[in-house]
């Protein structure tokens, strides 16, 4: 599915990857930080190749929702789990949360839309 190699340019940090699977118009809301588009989820993922700590996101079994949404797409629906490595610190497990993201289907390509990002409650990056 698109989502695990979606993820996986996220977790090599491979901007290049991780920008062909968002639309031009892309919009990011999240619980927390509120409403992004494009050009800042880009430098978010830059300035997070440039730190030494890492994240890794993985989707957590049984939880993922697929639907169609007409001619437009689909949308997907889950629940993933995001680990943190600080320099010098193991692997910890930053937080578990849930998201939605709407998946437009255009001249046989899959990108995602919108991402809906929420449930966060406490986050632990250190």
């Amino acid at each position: 599915m698109q989502d695990s190699i979606f993820f996986s340019a996220f977790n090599r940090c491979d901007t290049v990857a991780y920008r062909q699977y968002l639309t031009n118009d892309f919009e990011f809301y999240h619980d927390l930080g509120g409403l992004h588009y494009l050009d800042e989820e880009m430098q978010s993922m830059r300035e997070l190749t440039q730190k030494k700590a890492r994240i890794r996101r993985q989707l957590l079994k049984n939880t993922l929702e697929v639907h169609k949404l007409g001619d437009y797409g689909a949308l997907e629906i889950g629940v993933h789990r995001f680990y943190h490595t600080n320099p010098g610190q193991s692997e910890h497990v930053s937080g578990t949360y849930k998201f939605i993201h709407v998946w437009q289907k255009k001249d046989n390509a899959w990108r995602i839309s919108r991402i809906i990002s929420y449930d966060h409650g406490k986050m632990n990056n250190n």
